[in-house]
């Protein structure tokens, strides 16, 4: 009953969000550009505004920036364990909001741009054992990601359907 218990959860999503926006960028590019890009997460309005809310838009940027840096460390480094945070993170994202299945959605979009060149359809002979030949060695571990992702989402699936129909039927207003 504690406005300041309230609060606090958000607020240690974004202290945590600007720690992982360092990694983030560290990961994309380099040190400095994490250690500014850090910085001006802590100083963005914004940030901090949503840090201060008893509401759910810290953890849903935290989130997604957890599946951000999972992704492109999961695309480096080719490695299961990347692939299965990138699936929880963007499961964790969506149960925070259902807003975030958008930034989720460039995420599944952006690895078939990343790895469009690994993709050689040259070596398909027809037959579906060659299918191998012609994917990332890494596919796999991406769709097991992606399906780590929708196994957790599956509870809450009917509800997100629910509320989309509802937005969907007709121009809503809030009275």
């Amino acid at each position: 009953s504690n406005e300041f218990w309230l609060r606090f959860p958000s607020a240690c999503a974004g202290i945590v969000t600007i720690v992982v926006i360092f990694l983030l960028a560290r990961e994309i590019a380099n040190e400095k550009v994490g250690l500014i890009s850090a910085l001006l997460l802590a100083i963005s309005p914004f940030h901090i505004y949503y840090s201060q809310e008893a509401r759910m838009y810290a953890f849903a940027v935290l989130f997604v920036t957890v599946a951000y840096y999972a992704f492109f460390k999961a695309c480096k480094g080719r490695q299961w364990y990347d692939w299965t945070l990138f699936g929880v993170a963007c499961a964790a994202a969506f149960y925070s909001h259902f807003y975030t299945s958008f930034a989720i959605i460039t995420l599944f979009i952006g690895y078939f741009i990343i790895r469009i060149k690994e993709f050689d359809f040259s070596k398909w002979s027809g037959k579906i054992g060659s299918i191998n030949a012609i994917i990332p060695n890494d596919f796999k571990l991406y769709i097991f990601g992606g399906a780590v992702a929708f196994i957790l989402v599956i509870p809450i699936i009917s509800s997100f359907l629910n509320q989309s129909q509802y937005f969907l039927a007709g121009t809503f207003n809030w009275g």
